[in-house]
């Protein structure tokens, strides 16, 4: 069976942060820095060093933070199909939707 892989990255400053939605079965890696990761409605709060990950096991909103100039990859894969190409996009455009306002009001072929 074929996978997609859908890799996001951020690159974060120090103190930066970003809320992700519609993250659930997403591994957060930490690629560089350091993280602050708080998953709403978990009594834990995590820490990721370079080459730690999460794996996020609920639909809750998750803010990452940076505590030093950070890399962050959000990473999903599923089965390939039409209807996992469909479920691929709306996390994508919701993440970016969150975090990014102006751009989703731009039509993807003006984006490039």
């Amino acid at each position: 069976m074929a996978i997609i892989t859908q890799e996001t990255r951020f690159d974060l400053g120090k103190h930066e942060a970003v809320t992700l939605t519609a993250a659930r079965d997403h591994v957060l890696r930490c690629d560089a820095g350091e993280l602050w990761i708080t998953v709403d409605g978990d009594r834990r709060d995590h820490i990721l060093h370079p080459g730690d990950s999460l794996r996020v096991d609920r639909d809750a909103p998750v803010i990452v933070s940076a505590l030093r100039d950070s890399v962050l990859l959000a990473c999903h894969r599923m089965p390939f199909g039409a209807r996992a190409m469909g479920r691929a996009r709306s996390v994508l455009v919701s993440l970016l939707n969150w975090e990014f306002p102006p751009l989703a009001s731009f039509p993807s072929t003006m984006i490039r």
